[in-house]
């Protein structure tokens, strides 16, 4: 049986989840990167968006991504969308959760909040706890941007299970490529 895959996409307010998905969007539509990315306004509540992600082999079909973008201003809620999200499925078989959380490079300042927001979600009893999971080190090659070694002071990555961190930059593509093979791999994992 084909399962679904949905993914919710979130992280601090400004820390770039629209544009990292409006590129995921161009790489699976044209094989490109958008040229010019686009300020966005602060996503307010939650924004679906469907990527249509192609088979590694020939021979499967594409599958559809649904991807959960919950805006960063509304972190303390996250996981009321979530269990929500969950009590409207419990009766359908074949849905596979996922999480990508994006923290900030450019912004250490809201560390301490992204390390609760994840221990929240990720703890013993979070509501993403057993969920495969990708920490993205989003505007990774700016100026000043923090490491992966700084951001594991703050983010225990490494002590969450089904876990994965990559540093990644939306604007120009930098760590895109891994973030489209963590998505083909959790939507053909049958």
């Amino acid at each position: 049986m084909k399962s679904s895959l949905v993914v919710y996409v979130l992280g601090s307010s400004g820390s770039g989840k629209t544009n990292l998905l409006r590129q995921l969007s161009c790489m699976c539509e044209s094989g490109t990167l958008q040229a010019r990315p686009i300020h966005d306004a602060p996503t307010q509540g939650q924004e679906v968006h469907l990527l249509g992600i192609k088979a590694p082999q020939q021979k499967v079909l594409p599958r559809t991504v649904e991807l959960r973008e919950v805006g960063g201003e509304l972190a303390s809620l996250w996981e009321r969308f979530i269990r929500s999200w969950e009590n409207s499925i419990k009766d359908k078989e074949g849905v596979k959760p996922a999480l990508i959380f994006l923290v900030d490079a450019l912004s250490p300042h809201l560390l301490p909040m992204a390390s609760v927001m994840f221990s929240r979600l990720k703890g013993s009893d979070g509501a993403c706890r057993d969920w495969p999971t990708v920490v993205l080190l989003n505007k990774a090659l700016a100026k000043n941007a923090m490491t992966e070694e700084e951001l594991g002071f703050f983010l225990p990555v490494e002590t969450c299970k089904n876990t994965q961190l990559f540093a990644v930059d939306s604007w120009n593509g930098l760590g895109l490529g891994d973030v489209m093979e963590w998505l083909i791999s959790m939507a053909f994992s049958d």
